[in-house]
Protein backbone atom coordinates (compact mmCIF):
# COMPACT_ATOMS: atom_id res chain seq x y z
CA UNK A 1 0.00 0.00 0.00
CA UNK A 2 2.94 2.36 0.51
CA UNK A 3 3.18 2.72 -3.28
CA UNK A 4 -0.15 4.56 -3.19
CA UNK A 5 1.15 7.36 -0.95
CA UNK A 6 0.83 10.57 -2.93
CA UNK A 7 -1.67 9.14 -5.43
CA UNK A 8 -5.02 10.81 -5.93
CA UNK A 9 -7.74 9.60 -3.52
CA UNK A 10 -9.98 9.32 -6.60
CA UNK A 11 -7.62 6.69 -8.01
CA UNK A 12 -8.08 4.57 -4.85
CA UNK A 13 -11.85 5.15 -4.81
CA UNK A 14 -12.13 3.86 -8.38
CA UNK A 15 -10.02 0.82 -7.48
CA UNK A 16 -12.24 0.02 -4.49
CA UNK A 17 -15.29 -0.13 -6.78
CA UNK A 18 -13.64 -1.63 -9.90
CA UNK A 19 -14.23 -5.10 -11.39
CA UNK A 20 -11.16 -6.51 -9.63
CA UNK A 21 -11.98 -5.45 -6.05
CA UNK A 22 -15.78 -5.24 -6.38
CA UNK A 23 -16.51 -3.48 -3.07
CA UNK A 24 -20.11 -2.31 -3.37
CA UNK A 25 -21.64 0.55 -1.41
CA UNK A 26 -23.38 -2.13 0.68
CA UNK A 27 -19.97 -3.44 1.68
CA UNK A 28 -18.19 -0.08 2.14
CA UNK A 29 -20.31 3.06 2.30
CA UNK A 30 -19.14 5.96 0.13
CA UNK A 31 -18.17 8.03 3.18
CA UNK A 32 -16.05 5.16 4.54
CA UNK A 33 -14.49 4.52 1.14
CA UNK A 34 -13.54 8.20 0.91
CA UNK A 35 -11.87 8.09 4.34
CA UNK A 36 -10.06 4.89 3.40
CA UNK A 37 -8.80 6.46 0.17
CA UNK A 38 -7.55 9.50 2.07
CA UNK A 39 -5.76 7.32 4.58
CA UNK A 40 -4.13 5.15 1.91
CA UNK A 41 -2.92 8.15 -0.11
CA UNK A 42 -2.13 10.66 2.65
CA UNK A 43 -2.27 8.95 6.03
CA UNK A 44 0.43 6.32 5.93
CA UNK A 45 3.86 6.87 7.42
CA UNK A 46 7.17 5.03 7.23
CA UNK A 47 7.33 3.53 10.73
CA UNK A 48 11.08 2.90 10.52
CA UNK A 49 11.64 6.68 10.47
CA UNK A 50 9.97 6.92 13.87
CA UNK A 51 10.62 3.59 15.61
CA UNK A 52 13.87 1.64 15.76
CA UNK A 53 12.47 -1.73 14.73
CA UNK A 54 15.13 -3.93 16.37
CA UNK A 55 14.62 -2.38 19.81
CA UNK A 56 11.00 -1.16 19.39
CA UNK A 57 12.15 2.19 20.81
CA UNK A 58 10.54 5.37 19.52
CA UNK A 59 12.89 7.92 18.01
CA UNK A 60 11.51 10.78 20.06
CA UNK A 61 12.13 12.95 23.10
CA UNK A 62 10.23 11.53 26.09
CA UNK A 63 10.63 14.80 27.99
CA UNK A 64 8.82 16.76 25.30
CA UNK A 65 6.23 14.00 24.97
CA UNK A 66 5.55 14.04 28.71
CA UNK A 67 4.36 17.66 28.61
CA UNK A 68 1.77 16.88 25.96
CA UNK A 69 0.73 13.53 27.45
CA UNK A 70 0.14 15.06 30.89
CA UNK A 71 -1.91 17.92 29.41
CA UNK A 72 -3.88 16.04 26.74
CA UNK A 73 -3.75 12.26 27.10
CA UNK A 74 -3.81 11.97 30.90
CA UNK A 75 -7.42 13.22 30.97
CA UNK A 76 -8.49 9.74 29.83
CA UNK A 77 -5.40 7.54 30.28
CA UNK A 78 -4.44 8.89 33.72
CA UNK A 79 -1.19 10.51 34.74
CA UNK A 80 0.52 7.12 35.01
CA UNK A 81 -1.19 5.72 31.89
CA UNK A 82 -3.17 3.12 33.84
CA UNK A 83 -6.64 4.68 34.04
CA UNK A 84 -7.75 2.59 31.05
CA UNK A 85 -7.05 -1.15 30.97
CA UNK A 86 -7.60 -2.47 27.45
CA UNK A 87 -7.66 -6.11 28.60
CA UNK A 88 -8.25 -7.73 32.03
CA UNK A 89 -6.89 -7.30 35.56
CA UNK A 90 -5.09 -10.65 35.24
CA UNK A 91 -3.68 -9.71 31.83
CA UNK A 92 -3.57 -5.91 31.79
CA UNK A 93 -2.78 -3.79 28.77
CA UNK A 94 -2.21 -0.10 29.32
CA UNK A 95 -0.89 2.64 27.08
CA UNK A 96 2.62 1.80 28.33
CA UNK A 97 2.14 -1.85 27.34
CA UNK A 98 1.03 -1.05 23.79
CA UNK A 99 3.67 1.67 23.34
CA UNK A 100 6.42 -0.74 24.39
CA UNK A 101 5.33 -3.95 22.68
CA UNK A 102 3.56 -2.56 19.58
CA UNK A 103 4.84 0.99 19.07
CA UNK A 104 3.59 1.03 15.45
CA UNK A 105 0.06 0.38 16.73
CA UNK A 106 0.35 3.02 19.46
CA UNK A 107 1.67 5.62 17.00
CA UNK A 108 -1.15 4.84 14.57
CA UNK A 109 -3.73 5.35 17.34
CA UNK A 110 -2.06 8.51 18.61
CA UNK A 111 -2.09 9.90 15.08
CA UNK A 112 -5.46 8.62 13.82
CA UNK A 113 -7.54 7.95 16.93
CA UNK A 114 -9.33 4.69 17.61
CA UNK A 115 -12.69 3.87 16.00
CA UNK A 116 -15.61 3.21 18.31
CA UNK A 117 -14.15 4.96 21.36
CA UNK A 118 -13.60 8.63 22.19
CA UNK A 119 -9.87 8.47 21.35
CA UNK A 120 -9.24 11.59 19.25
CA UNK A 121 -6.88 11.82 16.32
CA UNK A 122 -3.93 14.09 17.02
CA UNK A 123 -3.10 14.59 13.34
CA UNK A 124 -3.05 18.33 13.84
CA UNK A 125 0.29 17.94 15.66
CA UNK A 126 3.60 17.51 13.85
CA UNK A 127 4.63 13.88 13.36
CA UNK A 128 7.74 14.33 15.52
CA UNK A 129 5.55 15.59 18.36
CA UNK A 130 3.47 12.41 18.10
CA UNK A 131 6.67 10.36 18.24
CA UNK A 132 7.69 12.32 21.35
CA UNK A 133 4.36 11.33 22.94
CA UNK A 134 5.06 7.71 21.98
CA UNK A 135 8.54 7.95 23.53
CA UNK A 136 7.03 9.13 26.79
CA UNK A 137 4.30 6.48 26.65
CA UNK A 138 7.06 3.86 26.48
CA UNK A 139 8.21 5.00 29.96
CA UNK A 140 4.78 4.37 31.50
CA UNK A 141 3.94 1.26 33.58
CA UNK A 142 2.90 -1.89 31.77
CA UNK A 143 1.58 -3.73 34.82
CA UNK A 144 -1.09 -3.31 37.50
CA UNK A 145 -0.42 -1.16 40.53
CA UNK A 146 1.35 -3.01 43.36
Amino acid sequence: MRHLVGQSPDFVLKAIRDDIHQYSTDMIADSSAERLALFVTRGQHDIERYVHMESNRARGDAGLGERIFQNVCAACHGFDGRALNFKTMDNPEYIGTVATHAPWEALHKIRNGHPGVPMPALRFLEMQTLVDILSYAQTLPQENRP
